[in-house]
């Protein structure tokens, strides 16, 4: 079996009952592969492993970028709304992003949610580009 099939078994055993990346679980499997795995191959499968672990703890991590400071009460119903709608085990961080003329962007694995005007120029200024 090589190391990528073998790394994906493992992603398996590293998500909780609803499929998040659990760090226990993630310690066992490591402990796993440096006891079970022949020594020649254990670099290569925990390569493998974390490459295929990687996107799948980006999307347990949101990012709350903003113009300028948010009301508790702006923030507490932004993190709900993630946490409803990603799982409540997602972490979430906010911070300012001056760039950002207006609005907002979360960013939560490969997904993007942008409303501020700095998106809609950028928007603007492509289909100026096409014509």
């Amino acid at each position: 079996m090589n190391a990528t099939t073998r790394a994906k078994m493992l992603i398996d055993l590293s998500l909780n009952s609803l499929g998040y990346v659990d760090a226990e679980r993630v310690k066992a499997v490591y402990n796993y592969v440096l006891e079970n795995v022949e020594v020649s191959e254990q670099a290569e499968v925990l390569k493998a492993y974390v490459k295929a672990l990687n996107p799948l703890l980006l999307k347990q991590r949101a990012v709350i970028e903003s113009s300028g400071e948010l009301s508790e009460a702006t923030l507490k119903m932004l993190v709900d709304k993630i946490k409803s709608r990603m799982g409540s085990s997602v972490e979430v961080e906010s911070k300012i992003n001056k760039k950002l003329v207006g609005g907002l962007r979360i960013t939560c694995g490969d997904d993007i949610f942008e409303r501020s005007a700095s998106d809609k120029f950028n928007t603007l200024a492509q289909s100026c580009k096409i014509r």
